[in-house]
C-alpha cells in the first residue's frame, strides 16, 4: 500500500518485511523506518494533519505512529486474522478495518475505543471506505457483496449482492471506493 500525506511532501509505503517505509515525496529520500508488525503491513494512511501513521497487518494489529518521530502511541490488536485495510471517516473520527474474519470494526480515535464489530460478508472483508460527508461507510469482501452501513451504529443500509462470472462463480471485489460527488461506489 501507499499513501501521501494530506499536503503531498511525505509518502508511506508498506511492505512483506514488516515495515512502513516514510518517505520525502519531493526529493525520493527514505527518512523513517517504522517497525513493529508481526507480519505483513496491508494498508497504511496518513491522518488529516499528517501528523500521524496508521497501519494495519496481517498480524490483527493496528498501530499509530508519529510521522515525525517513528514513535508508538497507539497498538490496537482486536481481530481474529489479518486487517486487510483501514479508511479514516473526512473527520478523522472513526478509523474502519476491513478484517481477514468476515468483519468489520468501527474504532473511536479519540479514545481508541472499539465502537462496533459487525459481520454481514461471509467470507475475508477486503475493503473499507467512508463517503465523503461520513454519513455511509462501504465494505467489499471475498465473498462478492458489498454492504453500506451507518459508520456510526454499524446497522446495514443498503447491500448489493455478488455478481458471477460466466461458469457461474461469485466474482470477488478487492477493492471499493465512493465517487468525488457519492453517487456511485466502484
Amino acid at each position: 500500500a501507499v499513501a501521501f500525506s494530506p499536503d503531498g511532501t511525505r509518502m508511506a509505503t508498506t511492505s512483506s518485511d514488516n515495515s512502513i517505509k516514510l518517505w520525502d515525496a519531493i526529493t525520493g529520500q527514505n527518512y523513517l523506518t517504522l517497525t513493529g508488525h508481526e507480519n505483513t503491513v496491508n494498508d497504511v494512511l496518513f491522518t488529516q494533519d499528517g501528523s500521524q501513521v496508521i497501519s494495519a497487518g496481517q498480524d490483527g494489529q493496528i498501530i499509530v505512529w508519529n510521522a515525525d518521530t517513528g514513535d508508538r502511541s497507539i497498538t490496537r490488536t482486536g481481530e481474529n486474522g489479518a486487517v486487510n485495510a483501514i479508511a479514516l471517516s473526512p473527520d478523522g473520527t472513526k478509523l474502519a478495518t476491513a478484517n481477514e474474519d468476515a468483519s468489520m470494526r468501527v474504532w473511536d480515535t479519540d479514545s481508541w475505543a472499539s465502537l462496533y464489530l459487525a459481520f454481514g460478508h461471509n467470507e475475508e472483508v477486503t475493503d473499507v471506505a467512508f463517503n465523503h460527508q461520513g454519513t455511509q461507510l462501504a465494505s467489499s469482501g471475498l465473498g462478492g457483496r458489498i454492504i453500506i452501513s451507518n459508520p456510526r451504529t454499524g446497522s446495514p443500509l443498503n447491500s448489493i449482492e455478488p455478481s458471477l462470472n460466466e461458469r457461474g462463480e461469485v466474482l470477488s471485489i478487492n477493492a471499493i471506493d465512493f465517487s468525488p460527488d457519492d453517487t456511485r461506489i466502484a
